[in-house]
């Protein structure tokens, strides 16, 4: 806002001097009118000028300016994100957990196919989760069988427990990966069909069948189970290398009449 000035009669030295005077109320508001109006043109050609990565046949504008195709993809400044920003730092140290935290979950995401086809009794597609000398370790033993190296073996393991547990299903509790690991806490339950047949070639000593099921008699056919697996996996490129189980047997021979609790 403008101040206002006004003559003054002549002085006691024969001169006149302004004398300045604040505006009133009403030179205000019409002195804030006329600069308003006249800053609306000039806010409208400024808005205008402002273009970002608008293309216009084929090029891009930028702030106004048109440049070629290729400096419109290569910024001045690599390390720098604009004219007035600081340039790029490296990430801190808590984003290296993004990464391992995106490999554990691709790894989860494994296990999860795998047991999904399961589920559906493709057999073809659960092999296709493992490696191609994956290992299959027998719970309880820490020796490995050859006969329970590779897909095949794999494929003969599914064929009988489709045989021992016709319609089992397979409920996840909890998951936990880690590095290449995936632990699975499952709670499996079916009813129980019969004894599969002795697997071909050399078996280790105190073979029980396939989860103990060469215990189990013929009179549990139908019955009903429910237990607890804990399920590891090691994950290499994306397919099961080597899988370890921890199950509770002793309580699916219970349920099925195998073994009787003591009197």
């Amino acid at each position: 806002m403008h101040a206002t000035t006004r003559r003054q009669p002549i002085n006691s030295k024969g001169s006149r001097e302004p004398v300045i005077t604040a505006p009133s109320a009403r030179d205000s508001i019409s002195q804030f009118r006329r600069e308003t109006a006249s800053a609306l043109p000039r806010f409208g050609q400024l808005r205008g000028s402002i273009q970002a990565h608008v293309v216009q046949g084929g090029r891009k504008i930028i702030a106004g300016r048109t440049v070629p195709r290729g400096e419109a993809s290569r910024p001045r400044d690599a390390g720098r994100i604009g004219p007035r920003s600081r340039p790029l730092r490296p990430l801190p140290s808590r984003q290296i957990a993004t990464t391992d935290a995106d490999r554990a979950a691709a790894n989860k995401e494994v296990v999860l196919r795998y047991f999904a086809a399961m589920e559906r009794r493709d057999w073809d597609a659960a092999a296709d989760c493992w490696a191609r000398d994956a290992v299959n370790r027998a719970s309880g033993r820490y020796d490995v069988n050859p006969a329970m190296v590779g897909r095949d073996a794999v494929k003969r393991v599914f064929q009988a427990l489709n045989t021992a547990f016709p319609d089992r299903r397979w409920q996840l509790d909890a998951m936990i990966a880690e590095g290449d690991r995936v632990a699975c806490q499952m709670t499996i339950t079916g009813s129980f069909g019969k004894v599969p047949p002795r697997p071909p070639g050399p078996l280790p000593p105190n073979w029980l069948g396939v989860e103990s099921t060469a215990l189990v008699p013929v009179s549990a056919e139908g019955k009903p189970y429910s237990v607890k697996h804990v399920h590891v996996f090691t994950i290499q490129d994306g397919l099961i290398t080597e899988h370890q189980a921890v199950r509770d047997d002793l309580a699916l021979l219970l349920q099925l009449g195998a073994i009787s609790p003591p009197a």
